[in-house]
């Protein structure tokens, strides 16, 4: 199967099966429902054809895609209508230059590979946005167990609540976000737009918050220079938090 541009569907779900999907240009994949990949992708080294992907509800990735030179976009629960989910299975993993995840639920049981950078926005809830870390997932609209975490891999991993707050629970760096260099928390810029690091959060090796309008730290090894980011950023190392 070879896409040349968007395939949209104003009813049902999109699903390819079967086949291998090649893509033949920048291409997009919008679905009323869900869109559901159980095919491969491997455009290939050298080529750039970024490829985006919202549903209203779930985005199912089965097998492997691996578009090395692309950014790939995903939007799962395009709605905001709390039923939608980007899921991962076990056979499945997806390996871009970057990689940005936007919305609800996530589920991952296979990896995520980027170039560059992974991202992933919860822009639905303004009260239990975004959780980071912990052994399971609990109430926020959006969570990144320590599971899921291990099986990222990427220079700088963000992590954006767009309209509420990001829990960080309990981790190790070393352990859970052993294949990433750098983590970028930004919260919302409401009132209600905090980072709150838990009791147990003690993973990060050294934690330094930028002053701006909005909640936001960076991490880095223990041998981070707040210069490295720009600005006169200020930091402190953890177990010392601050939210």
């Amino acid at each position: 199967i070879t896409l040349q541009s968007t395939l949209t569907t104003t009813v049902g779900s999109i699903q390819f099966t079967g086949a291998s999907l090649v893509p033949g240009a920048a291409m997009g994949l919008t679905a009323k429902t869900d869109v559901d990949l159980e095919v491969g992708a491997d455009q290939g080294t050298g080529v750039t054809h970024d490829l985006t992907i919202s549903a209203e509800r779930h985005v199912y990735i089965q097998k492997d895609i691996k578009l090395m030179g692309s950014d790939v976009s995903i939007t799962a629960d395009s709605q905001c209508s709390g039923t939608g989910t980007f899921t991962i299975n076990g056979n499945g993993n997806l390996t871009a230059s970057t990689v940005a995840i936007t919305g609800g639920a996530v589920a991952l049981s296979g990896p995520i590979r980027a170039v560059s950078t992974i991202t992933f926005t919860e822009d639905c809830e303004n009260s239990d946005s975004l959780e980071f870390g912990g052994s399971s997932a609990g109430s926020a609209a959006m969570s990144l167990i320590q599971s899921e975490l291990q099986l990222l891999t990427a220079p700088t991993l963000t992590l954006v609540s767009d309209k509420g707050p990001i829990a960080v629970n309990a981790f190790t760096q070393g352990s859970h976000l052993a294949n990433i260099g750098t983590v970028v928390l930004t919260a919302s810029t409401s009132t209600v737009g905090d980072i709150t690091f838990a009791d147990s959060a003690m993973g990060f090796d050294t934690l330094w918050q930028r002053p701006q309008s909005r909640p936001r730290y960076v991490t880095e090894g223990s041998d981070a220079d707040p210069s490295s980011f720009g600005g006169d950023g200020t930091g402190a190392s953890t177990p010392d938090r601050t939210s």
